[in-house]
């Protein structure tokens, strides 16, 4: 505000005029004014610069959930590839497939569950310093809802139980007398 920026000890001197009527290029030729824009070109140029933004923003999101499936499919093919010698003893002794996929079902839950907890207050931090990197020329309320974080918990659920179904197959294939022989 004008008020502001004098207490600041700064002479106040306007350089840009925004108006709605058309007399303002007349003010043009003015020494201290050094722009004259309409609203409607004030609009669009906000309407481009938040276009972009909006691109951003899905980019982020779209990298946000392969980070997750790779992430999580990850951590399941190494859990999976270190246990299957248990697995396979696990089925010797009589265990079905669905009881062992539903073992790593919970370990990938349980997983899900820490990384939400740890990545949530961390993903605020991460927003942050993104919107920061944008300039001096933009301003912006960072403020994320709370149905922001559930949304995106949910959708790291549903990934993780997506990924604990692709294991399936592989606990049923699994070959156990092939397994237990490397075991010697």
């Amino acid at each position: 505000m004008r008020e502001d920026y004098e207490k600041t000890g700064a002479e106040y001197t306007p350089g840009f005029l925004m108006t709605n009527e058309g007399a303002a290029e007349d003010k043009a030729d003015l020494s201290y004014v050094t722009g004259v824009n309409s609203k409607s070109e004030m609009q669009a140029a906000y309407e481009n610069s938040m276009s972009v933004i909006n691109m951003m923003v899905v980019m982020m999101a779209v990298f946000s959930i392969l980070m997750i499936v790779v992430v999580l499919y990850n951590s399941g093919v190494l859990s999976f590839n270190e246990r299957v010698k248990e697995f396979a003893t696990l089925k010797v002794l009589g265990l079905q497939s669905s009881k062992i996929r539903k073992i790593l079902s919970i370990q990938n839950l349980w997983l899900s569950i820490i990384g939400i907890l740890i990545g949530a207050p961390l993903g605020n931090v991460s927003l942050n310093a993104m919107i920061n990197t944008n300039g001096e020329n933009f301003d912006y309320n960072l403020s994320l809802a709370p149905v922001d974080y559930i949304i995106a918990g949910i959708l790291v659920m549903i990934i993780s139980m997506l990924v604990s179904f692709m294991f399936s197959k592989r606990i049923r294939s699994l070959n156990m007398v092939e397994t237990l022989k490397g075991v010697e």
